[in-house]
């Protein structure tokens, strides 16, 4: 649906950059003087990018017939309440997904690790069973206590709302970048404890088999590495959200409150 503003026709093409992938844009086009017309666009989109669809949106005066396009972010109002729910769903998934695969390694490097060290909530010693178990149970939480302010960060306000497509690469980022700091603390961990640096107490060095302690020991600060980076990262990531959003510029706004009074 189009709706007239300053004596002509105006929509706004919603478009997706081909060339990074998720990141949208608004085009807008100067359409015929006429309610039934199809809408025309006086100047080609650019090269990597189509059109994906059209919202009716009332820009700008006759003489502005084509403005800007507002990369990575879409203005207030133009993104769907389920977004919220996206990026929480990001988060969540990106989690348990993270921690079924980080036990799988951990789970076949000290299996006392998950029956020793953890509650027994399963009668079975496989690796791969107790670890798609514990991967669930003690990352779906992390993800939500990430994704909730996340979302927030992302959507709330009346300036630039970013979508969750828009912020899997973040998300990603930062699960890479987990993955790492797992890895060396698995390393630190396992030399210290063969070192004896560092040992097991309580119940935990009267159970854990004496050749296996070392491995539970790099277990345990792969597994606390991955929180820490996760929870530290997670709030890096919130913040730098919400610095992306103040930092984003408006062309659009710009050239509307540029516009020559005659044409407004």
């Amino acid at each position: 649906m189009l709706r007239p503003v300053g004596g002509a026709w105006y929509a706004a093409y919603h478009v997706r950059d081909g060339a990074r992938a998720g990141i949208l844009a608004e085009m807008v086009v100067h359409c015929p003087e006429s309610w039934n017309s199809p809408c025309a666009a006086p100047v080609p989109l650019h090269a990597d990018c189509t059109p994906s669809r059209i919202d009716d949106v009332p820009l700008f005066p006759s003489r502005m017939t084509v403005c800007a396009t507002v990369p990575l972010l879409q203005r207030a109002g133009t993104l769907p309440r389920m977004e919220y729910l996206r990026i929480i769903g990001l988060c969540v998934v990106s989690a348990v997904a993270y921690g079924i695969v980080h036990d799988q390694v951990t789970a076949r490097l000290c299996v006392e690790y998950f029956t020793i060290g953890h509650p027994r909530i399963l009668a079975s010693e496989s690796p791969t069973v107790l670890a798609i178990t514990w991967g669930v149970i003690a990352t779906w939480w992390a993800g939500l206590v990430i994704g909730v302010p996340l979302a927030l960060a992302a959507c709330i306000g009346g300036r630039h709302r970013m979508t969750a497509r828009s912020l899997i690469r973040p998300v990603a980022g930062l699960l890479i970048l987990m993955g790492v700091l797992a890895f060396v603390g698995g390393i630190v961990g396992y030399v210290l404890g063969a070192r004896g640096d560092v040992r097991l107490a309580g119940h935990l060095a009267s159970r854990v088999p004496q050749e296996k302690q070392a491995a539970f020991l790099a277990a345990l600060w792969a597994h606390s590495a991955s929180y820490l980076s996760g929870f530290v990262g997670g709030l890096v990531l919130v913040v730098t959200t919400i610095i992306r959003r103040a930092r984003a510029r408006t062309p659009i706004s710009a050239v509307a409150r540029d516009a020559p009074p005659s044409a407004q």
